[in-house]
């Protein structure tokens, strides 16, 4: 009977982690970072292209109705960054979130990110962020009391920090 019990909750845990498995370590469900332009263009349609001078970065917009990260309802359009054509930044909210569903939505993330990426550089009550090898992930909680909705914003980028700072950090 105690091998059977073990056996569903080791099951149970497996499920629970594949339904918060879609951030890995280079980028989120299909997209990685390095991944090129062309290569998104192919599945999806990128409008609204922007380029930010201060970071040399070109963003566009797209709709990826089948984006899923730790369970969030993605509001649409999510923000894809490129530098020299290849992928290096994700960028998505949820809005219009009572006040309630936007503070257990942020700290779920916050749960799930930090078993996945270890403890926070930067943990505060309204913003939470990651640094590791790999990527800087930032989460924010923005509350509008005044209107009872909030919003939970997300962002995933290739890391560029130097070894030096990074270690800063992640001491």
């Amino acid at each position: 009977m105690r091998k059977i019990f073990l056996t569903v909750i080791f099951a149970y845990c497996l499920i629970i982690n594949s339904a918060f498995a879609s951030p890995h370590e280079n980028g989120i469900d299909d997209f990685y970072f390095g991944q090129s332009l062309e290569e998104i263009q192919a599945q999806y349609e990128l409008t609204n292209k922007e380029y930010d001078a201060k970071d040399n970065i070109v963003n566009y917009t797209a709709k990826i109705s089948s984006l899923d990260f730790y369970g969030m309802n993605v509001s649409q359009p999510i923000i894809l960054g490129f530098k020299d054509n290849k992928l290096c930044k994700i960028s998505f909210s949820a809005f219009n979130l009572t006040l309630d569903e936007g503070s257990k939505l942020y700290n779920r993330i916050k749960e799930f990110a930090s078993v996945q990426y270890g403890k926070p550089a930067l943990p505060l009550s309204i913003m939470t962020i990651w640094y590791t090898d790999e990527i800087n992930l930032s989460i924010m909680y923005l509350a509008l009391e005044e209107d009872n909705k909030s919003a939970v914003f997300v962002t995933m980028e290739e890391n560029t920090l130097s070894e030096e700072l990074l270690a800063i950090f992640n001491h």
